[in-house]
């Protein structure tokens, strides 16, 4: 797998599915189209190039109801991306 350098980005877009991640237990996994990446200063902005795109996000699931997640909702955070089109929220 290939290693990404540290980053951030504050990241908007429309909620398109939540489910269970299979991979890791206590996350789940939010499936957003990406409709802007604003940069976050000290940080490269690797989430810009996904911009109009589809992208799976890693959230813990303890978090979903704090951040009223929900299919069709707007969402804006902070995250770091992964690898791919895979982020994590911060």
């Amino acid at each position: 797998m290939v290693t990404i350098i540290e980053n951030r980005a504050s990241i908007k877009g429309k909620i398109l599915s939540v489910v269970p991640n299979k991979k890791l237990s206590e996350y789940s996994l939010i499936t957003m189209l990406l409709e802007s990446a604003d940069d976050m200063e000290g940080f490269p902005n690797l989430a810009r190039q996904d911009v109009g795109n589809e992208i799976k996000i890693n959230i813990k699931t303890s978090e979903l109801n704090k951040r009223n997640i929900a299919v069709n909702n707007e969402l804006s955070f902070d995250a770091r991306k992964a690898f791919g089109q895979v982020y994590f929220i911060r």
